[in-house]
């Protein structure tokens, strides 16, 4: 195997392994006993366990930025409630490495707090381009309500996967209202979120 495929094979046996188990969970002799490798041949590739979590965090977050990257052919509600399905979906999927992420012992290290709290100023900006597109001045006030907004949909989406007490349509449907009625839009700032 050459160094890119197994380095390659290493990050996404890592992921895995992440997603699982969470980083606090994570063991590079797990890593390597399930890459048939041994644990000097890993850190060949790896300096650290932390460089392979940085790694693999920085991926898994690249991919969710992605994952809620509005459609522009939507109207921004609409664009709204698909990123916040998308973004719940994601959560779901990867339970146990973002609860550890947003809320373990890896929320202390720098590197990964630096990470996630990119992720969420990126996901601040498609909310803030969207009302933009539509018409509606974002000043700083609103720039700080939309950036609480995220850290809100966060909260919840994290509570619900570890106790789910609605389904996922009905938290999807839920946040949206609620997001929508903690901003300050005029009803005309609200018809123009519909039809932009």
């Amino acid at each position: 195997m050459t160094r890119d495929a197994r380095r390659a094979q290493l990050l996404e046996l890592a992921t895995e392994l992440i997603i699982e188990r969470g980083v606090d969970g994570f063991s590079t002799n797990e890593l390597a006993r399930r890459a048939g490798i041994s644990n000097p041949l890993l850190f060949h590739y790896f300096p650290t366990r932390g460089d392979i979590v940085l790694e693999v965090v920085s991926a898994t977050i690249e991919d969710l930025v992605e994952q809620v990257r509005p459609n522009p052919e939507l109207s921004p509600i609409d664009q709204l409630k698909e990123g916040l399905s998308r973004y719940v979906a994601y959560v779901e999927r990867t339970r146990n490495g973002y609860l550890s992420l947003v809320r373990g012992a890896a929320a202390a290290d720098a590197d990964l707090r630096a990470v996630v709290d990119s992720s969420r100023t990126r996901i601040a900006g498609y909310f803030v381009d969207s009302l933009t597109a539509a018409g509606i001045e974002v000043d700083a006030a609103m720039s700080l309500l939309v950036r609480g907004a995220v850290a809100f949909v966060e909260e919840i989406a994290l509570h619900w996967v570890s106790s789910p007490q609605l389904d996922r349509e009905d938290l999807v449907q839920l946040l949206r209202d609620s997001l929508l009625r903690s901003l300050p839009f005029s009803a005309e700032q609200l018809e123009a979120l519909t039809t932009a």
